[in-house]
């Protein structure tokens, strides 16, 4: 209370206390305000205690009264203070201090204000008496210290203790704490009397509540001298709780808590430490402090979150929390508030992410489920207080991937080059960054987990930000980060209260990984469902299952998924669990129609494994499978009968699991004997049981020994070759196996034939002795007695071709597949060259048939595909094309090989047919039912096949398939891309383990690069030619280059290895290294290698840049660039080889292709060629000359598409520039590439390349600031680049070339240049940093130009808005507001740039006419004499 509030009261009236009736006291003029605080202060201090409400009998006979037994009494008596000696128990007051029986009456009208005012008067005379007697007194008997500290009585009611009135008086104040202090410090350490501990709270008591401290600072620096860490911690904890009601003002509780923060970290010796540390907390989060303090503390505490006692995490998460929530919001200049806010929140995550361990909390304390789920409901208390808090959860999740990704890019990067995802964040933490090494941090953390989990269970606050954030940061864990993910959900699990809670959070993030296209994030799901599924309780075990449940009859992925949890769950050890939900997981049979063969047999599993002995309970609903499966195989549908075959192969199948099974064999020869008797009248269910047998066995390779096996599989062998093949014998010719089946049996041939391959590879591992093959591997014994099937000769002539259209479709289909599945049975292991001709015969066969089948289809007609999963498949045939004028004409059908001579053995063969039905090519749909040929078969054959056109651009085709399947098991394709592949479901080992495959890629290497070689020298030579050569072979050597370049390109790129192996970046680096070794002996021979892999990247790149003169067409350009990309030359020791291939690709841009082909005059092939060799060019050239080679295509060429009347409204299009490097020609020449027709394409990538060069790292502000680019660098490039910006935009003017797409890109490209522009460059560096020198004005007048050219680009970005609303155009609207919050962004740091260096007239901020997007004025609008548009 201040001295005016003590002056604003009266004195009253002391005479005759005793004598006054009741009443008139009542109703008199006294200080009621003073005596009502008075008791309101006692009451603060002692509760509510007996009588405090009312007046209080004060009446006592003379006798009462103790006589003054010191100085310090009888200066009390003087005061008409009394000590009265109460015996009667009745009058006896009972308060928290106990029973006491003397207590201090004030006599008359005298309250505790008064007594205050009496005191501070006399001490105004006599300083030191007073308190001097008082101290005595109370060192002298604990007794008298409680009797002064105990309630006093008066005829107005309770008053506050004679102690609280030196704590209250200015001149007693500082050494009534002192003296407090002593006592208490003596006190405290005697636990063993509850008196003295009484009278410790008392004092603790009588720190509270006061109205003013005077001299707070003495005040501080008395209580923080003693140790009280050390005394008892029931009044040590009090002590500290009272402190910020001690201290009320701002700098004394700062000063509280940084000295707090300094004593939770000292531990020695500290009774009660939990206690202690706790107290510490919730004594912090009530204390006010600068944000600085704050930040500091937070730090500290997070540092020492897993060192304190783990009941005392909640607390320091609240105090983190609420120390950001009471961060003041005032700045507002360029928006730093809002990036400084979102720095420190960051930085509270990254240190409790990176110290928080959410097991070791559990592994400390057995409540830890209660302390996890107080801490991430203050999160969610948080966020419900503070919303904008949510884009700061967001960017945290997005940034620490981003900065992953970059510190990935960094290792492979010599250069610290700042990409685009980077900009924001290097601007931030720069010093945080280089203290926590990020390539150590775990792609996400317990604490991170949790903390997702915690705020994605509530979807009413949650905002679907957030949400997009999550399913991203779950879509994209890498899969060796599964296992760990999946130990931290079963720790949440393990968990049971905090499970309970965010039970929803959990199932969103599983039900999106089954939602997901990557396989492993599938499964990772599947093992997440398992977990929920067995950890739950049982009430949230059926809620778990209804949502499994819901999955079931949506797609069948989501299927597949869901029995694959079945299948875990049922061999986990708490299989039981399942048993509840049996009758539900039956009743899925009558959805059966509905799922897919794989879907089916897998119900057919889980179904039979619950019937096991093992399995059945009380609980579980009693099924019969052996019903459902007879009822399946006396029905009269083939569908219903192989559902039943189906089921008995699963029984067989689960039976041959089973280990040391006494009756596996008489279950397996009568699950065989009922399937063929089931079978005996379909030879398609023949087929297709034949073929799940084999998948049956594939799966099981490490079985026991099934004699019967044996025995049948024997007897199968000789079916097969009895009913299918005969033997032939001429007198003239070899004797020869041929393939007749029957029409009717087609469909079981192949099933059949893989089957028998299948169990004779079954055999070979079951044998015991291997050693007894002499010589012979085990693929050369299984092929042995096969030999006749791949020897035999195939019906593929016209004659043995059915007369009806279907039936010869059939027949031609059934030849393919034959083809393909005997090639890769003899070709996959074995490769030698008594092989070679019968190969060739083979896929001859297939080849023909392949075309004979596109042709028979016809064009729009459908076709019924035979199939064994018993369902319809159509297909069509390729819509007739529309005839084209002009196309090239054959000028002979003469056969001409490449290279090739007189003696070669295979180069006359089919050439002729070849060219006849060059054009019946199999459509994609049709292909995809054909069975992949694996990659050893392909090789071998093109190693055969090296001089035919026909059979080169096939397995060209054929190898590119299998590359990219191999390049996208290795490499996680993004979510849409993966969605939208439609493929083959191929085994991950179809084409061999990874030795096989590096071995294939090796082998291939050599041939392909044969190809090229070929192709570049039929071109080369085809002016000098004698003869003119054939159209056909001239677009077939077209074909085969583009599709031989894009092959090396697979082979060079690295995609092909270093996927499962887990290769280094030095192993990957080495084979490449190979590849590129394989190819400089191919080019040269072994009498002119190399010393090394770096002189051969340059030889090779000097024979590309030879050979791309003769590019034939686009396609060919673009792979060819593609390929000398590949190499990596350096840009300064190979700067001569990159400027020939930079000179030859814009001589692709100058080239008219339409003269080659009409289809390279238009069309989404074309354009994106022109794209594709247009960015080739940029990146080939320097890279301090991209800027110049930008400016000149745009200021001489593409210019040059702006109508004339256009280019009179502005001096810009009139600019030219200048390049070294372009010859006078190079000038003059038409580039026919950059046309209207192009314009889309040529402006995004100019854009694009301009905003990758703004981010090079010598034009950023870090480049600047280490003063590794001088001043004139920075502006010269920054006056081009800006130059560059104004001329893009001003295309948008163009009414005759801009289309949405453009616009879009604007947008796009026109933000990050924004950006680049206003964080963090090297151009905003400087004009923060310009100093007054000689050069001043004319630095000043070079960054004026720049700020006028982004100014007017901007002006025209920020016109699409306008454009946007009156077109009506949804697209644009939806992604302009991006743009003008950057245009903000921009103008402010620009603007306060200029305030800061006094330039405000380099940059017009308002008062300027508004324009359309076509440049005219809007005339709703006043005119403005500030508007200076004069582009």
């Amino acid at each position: 209370m201040s001295d005016e509030e003590f002056d604003s009261f009266d004195d009253g009236d002391d005479d005759g206390v005793l004598e006054i009736d009741e009443d008139e006291v009542e109703n008199r003029n006294r200080p009621r305000v003073g005596r009502d605080l008075s008791m309101a202060m006692t009451q603060k201090l002692f509760g509510n205690l007996a009588g405090g409400a009312s007046e209080c009998h004060v009446a006592y006979d003379e006798s009462a009264y103790v006589a003054p037994r010191n100085r310090f009494e009888e200066i009390l008596a003087e005061e008409d203070v009394r000590i009265v000696n109460d015996h009667d128990p009745e009058v006896a007051m009972e308060t928290d201090l106990g029973a006491y029986e003397k207590f201090v009456v004030f006599g008359g009208n005298l309250n505790h204000e008064d007594l205050c005012r009496n005191l501070e008067k006399r001490m105004e005379a006599d300083r030191s008496e007073i308190f001097g007697e008082f101290e005595t007194a109370c060192n002298r008997d604990n007794g008298l210290l409680a009797l002064y500290m105990s309630p006093s009585k008066s005829h107005l009611g309770l008053q506050d203790t004679l102690f609280r009135a030196f704590l209250q008086i200015r001149q007693t104040q500082t050494k009534s704490f002192a003296l407090m202090l002593r006592k208490l410090n003596i006190l405290a350490k005697k636990s063993e009397n509850s008196s003295d501990l009484m009278l410790s709270q008392t004092c603790v008591a009588h720190m509270r509540h006061l109205n003013r401290l005077f001299d707070s600072q003495a005040i501080f620096n008395t209580i923080f001298e003693f140790e009280w860490r050390f005394w008892n911690p029931v009044v040590r904890n009090s002590f500290i709780a009272a402190l910020p009601e001690i201290f009320t003002e701002i700098s004394l509780q700062q000063f509280t808590a940084i000295r707090l923060n300094q004593q939770i970290q000292e531990t020695q010796n500290v009774p009660d430490l939990a206690s202690f540390q706790l107290q510490i907390v919730e004594t912090l989060r009530l204390l006010r402090m600068d944000s600085l303090v704050s930040r500091q503390i937070r730090r500290d505490l997070c540092n020492l979150c897993m060192d304190l006692d783990v009941f005392c995490l909640p607390a320091v998460i609240a105090f983190s929390l609420g120390s950001l929530l009471a961060q003041p919001t005032g700045k507002v200049s360029g928006g730093e508030s809002s990036d400084d806010d979102e720095t420190l929140f960051h930085e509270m995550l990254r240190q409790l992410s990176r110290l928080l361990k959410i097991d070791a909390v559990k592994k400390r304390t057995n409540k830890a489920d209660v302390i996890c789920t107080e801490i991430f409901a203050h999160f969610l208390k948080f966020l419900q207080l503070e919303k904008r808090s949510w884009k700061f959860i967001i960017s945290w999740i997005a940034k620490k991937d981003k900065r992953k990704a970059l510190a990935m890019k960094n290792e492979d990067s010599e250069k610290n080059e700042e990409g685009p995802e980077d900009v924001r964040g290097s601007s931030e933490e720069p010093q945080e960054t280089a203290e926590e090494p990020l390539p150590e941090e775990p792609y996400l953390s317990s604490f991170e987990a949790f903390l997702i989990f915690s705020l994605l269970s509530n979807p009413e606050s949650c905002p679907p930000g957030f949400v997009t954030a999550v399913n991203s940061k779950i879509l994209n864990i890498p899969l060796a980060f599964s296992p760990k993910f999946l130990k931290i959900v079963d720790l949440g699990i393990s968990f049971k209260k905090f499970s309970t809670t965010h039970l929803p959070a959990l199932i969103h993030v599983a039900r999106h990984c089954f939602w997901s296209p990557d396989a492993n994030i599938r499964q990772m799901g599947v093992a997440m469902w398992k977990q929920l599924f067995v950890g739950m309780e049982k009430k949230e075990r059926v809620r778990v299952f209804g949502e499994l449940m819901k999955h079931f009859s949506q797609s069948e992925i989501e299927c597949e998924a869901v029995l694959d949890v079945f299948f875990k769950v049922i061999k986990s050890t708490n299989s039981g669990v399942i048993l509840e939900f049996s009758g539900q997981i039956q009743k899925c049979i009558e959805l059966i129609h509905k799922l897919s063969i794989p879907n089916i047999k897998r119900l057919f599993q889980v179904m039979l494994l619950m019937n096991v002995p093992n399995m059945k309970s009380a609980k579980s609903v009693l099924f019969d499978i052996d019903e459902v499966i007879n009822r399946f195989l006396i029905s009269v549908n083939d569908r219903e009968k192989f559902l039943g075959v189906l089921a008995l192969l699963m029984k067989i199948q689960v039976e041959m699991e089973k280990k040391h099974s006494e009756n596996q064999e008489l279950l397996v020869r009568e699950g065989i004997a009922r399937i063929e008797d089931a079978i005996k009248t379909s030879s398609r269910l023949r087929g297709a049981f034949y073929e799940h047998l084999k998948l049956v066995l594939q799966q099981r390779k490490r079985s026991e020994e099934i004699r019967f096996f044996i025995e049948w599989s024997q007897n199968l062998l000789q079916r097969f070759k009895e009913d299918f093949f005969e033997f032939q014998e001429e007198m003239d010719q070899e004797c020869t196996w041929i393939l007749k089946p029957p029409s009717e049996r087609l469909q079981e041939v192949i099933p059949m034939f893989e089957l028998v391959l299948e169990m004779e590879h079954l055999k070979t591992r079951w044998k015991e002795e291997e050693e007894e093959n002499e010589g012979m591997g085990n693929d050369t014994v299984v092929t042995k007695d096969l030999d006749f099937a791949f020897e035999a000769l195939l019906p593929s002539q016209d004659e043995d071709l059915p007369a009806d259209r279907d039936q010869k479709l059939d027949h031609l289909y059934f030849l393919i597949q034959m083809c393909r599945s005997v090639l890769n049975a003899f070709l996959t292991h074995s490769s030698s060259d008594d092989v070679a001709k019968i190969a060739i015969r083979q896929f001859k066969v297939m080849m023909e048939a392949e075309k004979k089948l596109a042709a028979g289809l016809g064009s729009g007609a459908t076709w019924r595909v035979p199939n064994l999963e018993f369902k319809e498949i159509t297909v069509s045939g390729p819509e007739k094309p529309k005839a084209k004028g002009g196309a090239r004409k054959r000028k002979s059908d003469e056969t001409t090989i490449i290279g090739a001579t007189g003696d070669d053995l295979l180069a006359q063969e089919a050439e002729e047919e070849e060219d006849e039905t060059e054009k019946n090519v199999p459509n994609l749909t049709l292909k995809s039912h054909f069975t992949c040929l694996r990659l050893r078969p392909l090789v071998h054959i093109l190693k055969l096949a090296q001089k035919k056109r026909g059979c080169l651009k096939y397995l060209c085709d054929e190898l590119q398939t299998v590359f990219d399947h191999i390049a996208r098991s290795k490499k996680k394709a993004p979510p849409m891309l993966a969605a939208r592949a439609i493929t083959q479901k191929i085994d991950a080992f179809y084409h061999g383990d990874a030795a096989s495959v590096w071995f294939c890629v090796r082998k291939s290497t050599e041939h392909i690069w044969e190809i090229v070689v070929s192709m570049f020298h039929f071109f080369s030579t085809l002016a000098d030619a004698s003869q003119q050569s054939s159209v056909q072979m001239q677009k077939d050597l077209e074909e085969m280059g583009e599709k031989s370049l894009k092959l090396m390109h697979c082979l060079l790129s690295g995609d092909l290895y270093g996927g499962e192996e887990k290769l280094s970046a030095v192993e990957k680096a080495d084979r490449k290294s190979v590849i590129i070794r394989i190819i400089e002996k191919k080019m040269f021979g072994l009498e002119r290698l190399s010393n090394n892999e770096e002189e051969a990247r340059i030889e090779i790149g000097k024979f590309l840049a030879k050979s791309a003169e003769f590019s034939p067409t686009p396609a060919v350009a673009v792979a060819l660039l593609n390929v000398f990309d590949d190499l990596k030359l350096d840009e300064e020791e190979q700067a001569e080889t990159r400027k020939v291939m930079a000179k030859y690709a814009l001589a692709y841009l100058k080239k008219d292709w339409s003269k080659v082909d009409e289809q390279w005059s238009r069309g989404t092939k074309y354009t994106n060629a022109v794209k594709d060799i247009l960015q080739h060019y940029i990146n080939l050239r320097r890279e301090k000359d991209q800027l110049l080679a930008i400016q000149w295509i745009l200021t001489n060429k593409v210019v040059q598409l702006v109508p004339e009347d256009d280019k009179r409204k502005s001096c810009v299009f009139s600019q030219q520039s200048d390049d070294e490097m372009l010859e006078k020609e190079d000038k003059k020449a038409v580039f026919y590439c950059i046309s209207k027709t192009t314009f889309g394409v040529i402006f995004k990538t100019l854009f694009g390349c301009l905003n990758t060069r703004c981010l090079k790292y010598d034009m950023s502000g870090i480049a600047a600031k280490n003063r590794l680019v001088d001043e004139d660098e920075t502006l010269e490039s920054w006056e081009i680049a800006s130059s560059c910006f104004l001329i893009l935009c001003l295309f948008l003017r163009i009414n005759k070339i801009r289309t949405t797409a453009v616009l879009t890109t604007a947008i796009r490209e026109g933000k990050q240049f924004l950006i680049t522009v206003s964080r963090k460059s090297s151009f905003i560096y400087l004009m923060e940093n310009i100093t007054k020198g000689t050069n001043f004005d004319v630095v000043c007048r070079r960054v004026e130009k720049i700020l006028s050219a982004v100014q007017q680009g901007n002006r025209v970005l920020q016109s699409i808005g306008t454009y946007a609303k009156t077109q009506k155009c949804v697209h644009l609207l939806k992604r302009f507001p991006e743009l003008r919050a950057e245009n903000e962004n921009c103008l402010r740091v620009i603007h306060s740039a200029m305030v800061k260096n006094e330039c405000l007239n380099a940059f017009t901020v308002g008062l300027v006419k508004s324009r359309s997007i076509d440049g005219e004025i809007i005339t709703n609008q006043p005119d403005s004499p500030m508007d200076s548009d004069d582009e």
